[in-house]
């Protein structure tokens, strides 16, 4: 309550987003639930064939059975330059080196997925991070394959949601 008696963050609607924000944390105890989001995500993105999603083989609410999405989590990627290989840093010892234009490719397919979701298809992956993106330079779509995983905490947005988030994003950009 104390945010929505600040009259700049009214438009946040933190009551909402909270409710909604554990309203997704309860489904995503159950892995049916994912399995129901990877069904409605792959769909969506059938038709890029650079994005790939695990296709659930068999689903329970403890137990998730899926296809493997080639790739390597790209958080492996990210402080290459600053990264030495090191068996007493397993975390930068495992980074790997991607050509400018592989960089490029990432971080703009990683907008195009995210404004897809938001803005074509009405949806929040809620827990969209490097680890849960992978990269595949062994991919389809000639620079490689961007993989998403675990997404169990995706939720439909409200049209008034969509809207405050693209008003959001679009005050983020001035």
């Amino acid at each position: 309550r104390a945010v929505d008696s600040v009259p700049g963050l009214r438009w946040l609607d933190a009551q909402s987003t909270v409710k909604q924000f554990g309203w997704a944390l309860q489904r995503q105890a159950s892995l049916e639930e994912e399995a129901r989001w990877l069904r409605l995500v792959g769909r969506n993105f059938e038709a890029w064939g650079d994005v790939l999603l695990p296709a659930p083989l068999s689903a329970s609410p403890s137990v998730l059975i899926e296809t493997l999405v080639p790739g390597a989590p790209i958080g492996e990627y990210i402080n290459f330059a600053a990264a030495t290989a090191s068996a007493h840093d397993p975390i930068r010892g495992r980074a790997r080196q991607l050509s400018v234009a592989q960089r490029h490719y990432i971080v703009q397919r990683g907008v195009d997925i995210y404004y897809k979701m938001l803005l074509a298809d009405n949806l929040m992956h809620a827990d969209l991070h490097p680890g849960n993106l992978l990269f595949s330079a062994d991919g389809r779509g000639g620079l490689g394959t961007i993989g998403m995983v675990d997404l169990g905490m995706t939720a439909v947005l409200t049209a008034s949601e969509q809207h405050n988030f693209i008003g959001f994003l679009q005050a983020v950009g001035e």
